[in-house]
């Protein structure tokens, strides 16, 4: 009767240690979902990073995917709730990740901004210019690249490269030979 009653205290105690140890730590992306700071976004992506080390791990490399992914969206979320805050270089910049991001609906009207509020500032009117033709605004993107090139004088490739881009082929060509009479040495010029 004891070694049953010593036996039932053992159990009794070992089940809460046994349920412990069935209870699975979180993962480094739910440590960081649950709580979205830079802190928790470095840790968890240093833990992926290091599964990697020897070995292509490909579920780290989908979970640095799906982190990257999350981090990006909480940061132009950041950038979007103080857009009229942010510097021209750093609304410059918003806008350039939303292009590369196929988010040309929500790039276009930071680049109008930057437009109006620095009219010969060549950049801007280039990337609205390519926005507007991914969106398949071509007379509004040919407007924004003469501004671009208007500018700035170097900002020709842009246009060259819509012309050849959207067919016109000849128009393409005369321009491409002007060019390259004009700046023979030009790196663009030779892709």
């Amino acid at each position: 009767m004891k070694k049953l009653l010593v036996l039932a205290l053992v159990f009794s105690l070992m089940v809460p240690v046994l349920a412990a140890a069935q209870e699975k730590e979180e993962s480094p992306f739910q440590v960081y979902s649950k709580d979205q700071t830079p802190e928790n976004f470095v840790s968890a992506y240093n833990a992926y990073n290091a599964q990697m080390k020897d070995t292509a791990d490909y579920a780290a490399v989908a979970m640095l995917g799906r982190l990257s992914y999350y981090e990006l969206d909480r940061n132009l979320e950041m950038l979007k709730e103080n857009a009229a805050k942010l510097t021209n270089m750093n609304k410059f910049q918003y806008a350039n990740i939303l292009l590369e991001l196929a988010r040309y609906d929500e790039a276009i009207p930071l680049y109008e901004q930057l437009n109006e509020s620095n009219p010969k500032w060549s950049c801007p009117w280039r990337h609205k210019g390519t926005a507007l033709w991914k969106t398949g605004r071509l007379e509004e993107a040919v407007k924004s690249l003469d501004m671009a090139i208007e500018t700035r004088k170097t900002h020709y490739d842009a246009y060259v490269d819509l012309l050849k881009k959207t067919g016109e082929t000849a128009k393409y060509k005369a321009q491409y030979e002007k060019l390259q009479k004009l700046a023979p040495e030009d790196e663009r010029l030779k892709q």
